[in-house]
């Protein structure tokens, strides 16, 4: 909604339904001033702080940050909106380089884009990724625009994503098939997955995937295992281990709560089992929930 590209065209207010936004917003507000607003939205979008990554021995994507909310508190957050949303998206979009913008709207650039946020910073790192994209074409046009993603916070990659989709969605089936497959090398180059790179692949693969709609009809009991992924899951990337390097006790309680919410046994798959292909199992089997 505030991340996706709009256009202007040649006579297209001939097709409009609705005054310009500057006309609507005078008849709400007539001492409404446009150039004073831009002024100080301009000002407000250059003062946006930089979000660069910082290496601390781990990678960033396994680092987790302080929410400090309750669950109860976070499901009440689920579709709200305010101003200092908006605010802050419009600055994180006006802080995008200009040529990073320029690749998303390119739909041959804006898929290698995607896969080059997940490249590592260290030079030896990133080019064993680069190798062991399928197809060297398309690992060459990831060589290409890494430079343009390079020093980008993790606050930049959903809305980066969300662009890049919007073109991508216009390639064939075979393209994007291969921008999936140059995702997943990306991401199992180094034989582990952190919690970031997961969600952005499965972000891509609900966008991209031409999948059917399950019927939606089975009931929580039925798919107690895959809940149970999902839940494990959850409780493994928000738990920390203790001063003595011990996590079982926060682990036990967490997916304990979990499981009495859920009404399925008390279950804490090993991390071994907890693999990309486990969680996207499970995933996929839960979309087949029925609504309520």
């Amino acid at each position: 909604m505030f991340f996706g590209q709009s256009v202007k065209m040649w006579m297209g207010g001939l097709l409009n339904t609705h005054p310009p936004l500057d006309e609507r917003i005078r008849r709400v507000n007539p001492r409404f001033q446009p150039s004073s607003y831009r002024t100080t939205r301009a000002e407000s979008a250059a003062v946006i702080e930089p979000v660069s990554v910082q290496l601390t021995g781990r990678r960033t994507g396994d680092l987790a940050t302080t929410w400090g909310r309750s669950p109860a508190q976070s499901a009440a957050l689920v579709g709200t909106l305010d101003s200092g949303k908006v605010d802050y998206a419009g600055r994180l979009l006006a802080s995008i380089p200009s040529a990073l913008v320029e690749a998303l709207r390119d739909p041959d650039r804006a898929g290698p884009v995607m896969a080059a946020l997940l490249l590592a910073e260290p030079e030896a790192a990133r080019e064993n990724q680069l190798r062991a994209i399928p197809g060297k074409a398309v690992a060459e046009r990831v060589r290409a625009v890494a430079p343009l993603t390079r020093g980008l916070g993790l606050a930049y990659h959903l809305p980066v994503v969300d662009l890049a989709l919007a073109a991508v969605k216009r390639l064939q089936a075979g393209a994007k098939l291969e921008i999936m497959a140059a995702i997943e090398a990306v991401i199992n180059a180094d034989r582990r997955v952190s919690l970031h790179e997961f969600v952005v692949l499965a972000l891509v693969r609900s966008q991209l995937s031409e999948r059917p709609k399950p019927v939606e009809s089975r009931r929580i009991s039925e798919l107690r295992a895959e809940a149970a992924t999902v839940l494990a899951l959850v409780a493994y990337a928000g738990t920390r281990a203790d001063p003595t390097g011990a996590r079982d006790v926060a682990l036990q309680a967490a997916v304990r709560a979990g499981a009495a919410v859920l009404k399925i046994p008390e279950n804490v798959p090993s991390p071994a089992t907890l693999t990309l292909d486990a969680a996207s199992h499970s995933l996929e089997a839960l979309r087949s929930l029925a609504p309520m």
